[in-house]
C-alpha cells in the first residue's frame, strides 16, 4: 500500500513538474498575453540624412502570460498549458487606439503633439508570429493593432516615417498605447535629428 501511494504521489509530482515547466522554466499563464509598458527603440541612427528614412519600433518591455488555473492551493499550483503555445488567444486587455505624435512640429500639417499616424508606414508580417513570414507595406491606422505588438515580442514590426521635417530638425516621438480597460501607456523616443 505505501508502495502504491509513493508511486502514485512520484507520478502527480511529475506531472505537475510538466505541466508547469514544459519549457524547463515555468509555463507560467499561456492563454492570453500582456503589457504594462512600451519603450519606443530607434532602429536606424537617431541622425537622419536626407535620404533616408526613420526607422522604429514599439516594444512590449514586460509581456505576461495568463491562463486559467486548473488546481490553485497554498502549497500547489498549476496551468492547464500543456504545449506552452503562449498568447494563443491574443491580448488579455486589447488594444483600442495608438497615437504617435512629436515634442516639436513637424511642418505646417503636423505642429507639435499632432498626430503622426498618416505618416507612418508599417512592414507588417503575414503571419505575425512567424520569423520567416511574407512581409508588406500598410498605413498604421489600417493595421491590426495584435500585429503591431504581437506575442512574441521580438517580431514587432517596422515602422517607417519617410518624410522629413520641415519646421523643426529635431523630435522625439511620442507613443501612447490605449487598451480597453483604461488604460494608457506612453513612451519617449530618445532625440532624433533630421539632416
Amino acid at each position: 500500500m505505501i508502495k502504491k501511494i509513493l508511486i502514485l504521489t512520484g507520478a502527480y509530482f511529475v506531472l505537475i513538474f510538466f505541466v508547469q515547466s514544459c519549457d524547463h522554466g515555468y509555463c507560467k499563464d499561456v492563454d492570453y498575453y500582456d503589457f504594462s509598458e512600451i519603450q519606443v527603440h530607434i532602429k536606424s541612427l537617431t541622425t537622419v540624412e536626407t535620404s533616408d528614412s526613420l526607422n522604429f519600433e514599439i516594444r512590449q518591455l514586460d509581456t505576461r502570460y495568463m491562463a486559467w488555473n486548473r488546481i490553485r492551493t497554498n502549497l500547489i499550483k498549476t496551468t492547464c498549458a500543456l504545449n506552452c503555445d503562449y498568447g494563443r488567444k491574443g491580448m488579455k486587455i486589447p488594444m483600442t487606439k495608438i497615437e504617435i505624435t512629436s515634442n516639436s512640429n513637424f511642418n505646417e500639417a503636423y505642429p507639435a503633439n499632432s498626430l503622426l499616424n498618416d505618416l507612418i508606414i508599417v512592414k507588417i508580417l503575414e503571419e505575425p508570429n512567424k520569423i520567416h513570414s511574407k512581409y508588406h507595406f500598410e498605413k498604421l491606422d489600417s493595421v491590426e493593432f495584435e500585429k503591431l505588438l504581437p506575442k512574441e515580442d521580438f517580431l514587432n514590426p517596422d515602422l517607417y516615417i519617410a518624410e522629413h521635417p520641415t519646421i523643426d530638425m529635431t523630435h522625439r516621438l511620442i507613443v501612447k498605447i490605449f487598451k480597453s480597460n483604461g488604460d494608457t501607456i506612453i513612451a519617449e523616443s530618445e532625440q532624433i535629428f533630421w539632416k
